[in-house]
């Protein structure tokens, strides 16, 4: 009886942590799933988010703008392992572990600043003092400021944006690039960019995790990134075993922390049979109506990546709009073909 009413007592807790845990794990979603790339930034840009937020709220800075300050943070840290990966061709695994090790350094300093010998690894925040956005003095509260229903505001808005963007025409060309980055090139979709944005957009909401977090235990540690990649991808992971089958809506999947592959662009053989409508953003349009240059891409037609590519790296055009083709002349062979020159 003592063991059930003490996991009584922190069930709240835990579920206030799993709704900020819940924010990083959408973030490695983005980079895992979405755009099929191993960022191990993670561990260092969470601590980045908090090592910001707490930093800007005891020298005086509003709550939005510590908030904010540390999304830019975490986007630059994005930013940077994006650009050894694409600019300097570093594999995404070790370009991540790159800025994830310079990171240590960075928030060393970040928390160090204005001390004397300008580096801490710990940095405490009382809410007493300061207006602290979520606190764990008060999740077992029945008030508004509970914890619990902050973040799930947080969460909800999260998800809802990210709902909007991912349906945009540089949301898809982002999903298009992490479904084969080969066609999408072939599309004209500038996939450098397309990932360095997703790095981007993933460590941005990893450094908003870590602010949150910072607030709700009263400080920020060197260490409390240490992890979080591997917290993040079992959430994704088994999100997808248990509610893959369940959610189809894309909003409903980012709630879950499942598996879910762009198919507004380009979609797997074993989807051929259901009818699905795959269209392309109006960018990748060219003259000559297909991805490659000069090749209208017609209903039901397959491209392969190479020789030896797997059926999984096939893609499936189910539905195009009139492939746009130049104006031909009127004189042509019976076959609707121009007849030889000559």
């Amino acid at each position: 009886m003592q063991f059930l009413s003490a996991l009584l007592s922190s069930m709240p807790g835990a579920a206030a942590q799993g709704l900020i845990w819940g924010v990083m794990a959408i973030g490695v979603y983005i980079t895992y799933k979405i755009l099929d790339v191993a960022d191990l930034t993670v561990d260092g840009s969470l601590c980045t988010g908090g090592a910001v937020c707490v930093i800007l709220t005891l020298n005086g800075c509003p709550m939005p703008v510590a908030l904010i300050a540390a999304v830019i943070a975490g986007m630059l840290a994005g930013f940077v392992t994006g650009i050894f990966h694409t600019a300097f061709g570093i594999p995404a695994i070790l370009a991540g572990i790159l800025t994830q090790l310079a990171l240590y350094s960075v928030n060393l300093h970040i928390m160090g600043w204005g001390t004397d010998n300008g580096s801490k690894a710990n940095l405490p925040i009382s809410v007493d003092k300061y207006n602290l956005l979520v606190s764990s003095r008060y999740v077992r509260d029945i008030k508004v400021d509970n914890p619990i229903f902050i973040l799930a505001i947080f969460l909800i808005i999260i998800i809802f944006v990210l709902y909007w963007f991912f349906g945009t025409e540089l949301g898809s060309s982002l999903r298009a690039t992490g479904a084969n980055g080969n066609m999408a090139r072939a599309q004209g979709i500038n996939t450098n960019f397309t990932k360095v944005l997703g790095l981007m957009i993933s460590n941005g909401l990893v450094a908003l995790s870590g602010a949150l977090l910072s607030q709700y235990q009263g400080f920020s540690d060197i260490n409390m990134g240490r992890g979080a990649i591997v917290i993040g991808l079992a959430a994704v992971i088994i999100g997808e075993v248990i509610f893959d089958k369940i959610f189809r809506n894309f909003g409903l999947k980012l709630l879950s922390l499942c598996h879910w592959r762009g198919h507004l662009l380009c979609g797997h053989p074993d989807r051929a049979e259901d009818g699905s409508v795959h269209r392309r953003p109006e960018a990748a349009h060219r003259p000559g109506g297909g991805g490659v240059p000069g090749r209208p891409l017609l209903e039901g037609q397959v491209l392969q990546q190479g020789q030896e590519g797997s059926a999984d790296q096939c893609l499936t055009f189910r539905t195009f709009t009139k492939p746009l083709t130049r104006a031909r002349s009127t004189k042509s062979g019976p076959s609707g073909r121009h007849p030889p020159s000559g």
